[in-house]
């Protein structure tokens, strides 16, 4: 099998279709595949959808809501593609996105993750390749303090893009990644899951730089990504009162910094 392809569904149904079905028609001629399904106890009933309209796809249904990060393992842990493709449920693949990836990682035996440009609908341009964070980063860019640390924001976003040549970054948004098996298995088979949601693509990009492997960003390849900030839905004083998502992003940060405190 050459690509293993993993769908994490959490009450988004209707945007798991949508993906799924972007990938079904998607130009995929020379490469093996196996679509894998991920359901996170959503009782949304896409499981009878997929036995009912596709039925080679392999379907897991967890009995909880387990994460994003151990959500998508489970999927790695059943698949057997000697390359992993993470697709969040809010993505729609081009039809030549999943081979320019293929094409490109194929060839390049030290890139352990690789990454497409990500645009909005509009298709507008969305920042999705990034340098390690600094502690205070998550406040500068969710806070009202950021507007007098701009240089600071600047810098963590990868800028230079106008080549649209593929180029090394520190880590890439986790919403469509195609990442190594052999690379996974050398930094322990997965996502970090301490992490229920948010931080866990940092951690990973971070474990494959120690592990002797690149991160790449690639914009010839390109994914429509809906992206719904769901932890930035409110100020950012209120959020963690009454958001869980903008919870479970702080808790993130702390272990996140906590796990690599030394470096």
């Amino acid at each position: 099998m050459d690509i293993s392809i993993i769908i994490l569904n959490y009450k988004s149904k209707v945007k798991t279709l949508i993906c799924l079905e972007s990938v079904l028609v998607s130009d995929l001629e020379g490469i093996k595949t196996e679509i894998i399904v991920v359901d996170n106890n959503s009782n949304d009933g896409i499981e009878a959808v997929i036995q009912d309209r596709f039925d080679f796809v392999k379907f897991i249904q967890n009995d909880k809501n387990i994460g994003m990060g151990a959500g998508n393992n489970l999927g790695v842990k059943i698949s057997s593609g000697k390359f992993i493709l993470i697709l969040n449920a809010d993505t729609r693949v081009e039809n030549s996105t999943i081979k320019e990836l293929y094409r490109l990682v194929k060839s390049w035996p030290a890139v352990g993750m690789l990454a497409p440009e990500l645009v909005y609908p509009d298709k507008k341009h969305q920042d999705s390749c990034f340098r390690f964070p600094s502690f205070l980063m998550p406040l500068y860019r969710r806070t009202f303090i950021g507007r007098f640390f701009k240089s600071k924001v600047n810098a963590f976003l990868v800028q230079d893009q106008s080549e649209r040549l593929p180029l090394e970054v520190d880590w890439v948004m986790g919403s469509c990644l195609l990442i190594r098996r052999e690379a996974i298995d050398k930094i322990g088979g997965g996502f970090d899951e301490r992490y229920f949601m948010y931080f866990e693509d940092v951690d990973m990009a971070r474990s494959l730089w120690q592990a002797g492997y690149k991160v790449i960003y690639y914009p010839k390849a390109r994914v429509i990504h809906d992206h719904g900030r769901g932890s930035k839905k409110q100020a950012w004083f209120i959020a963690p009162f009454t958001n869980r998502l903008a919870r479970e992003h702080i808790k993130s940060w702390l272990k996140y910094f906590y796990k690599w405190r030394k470096i």
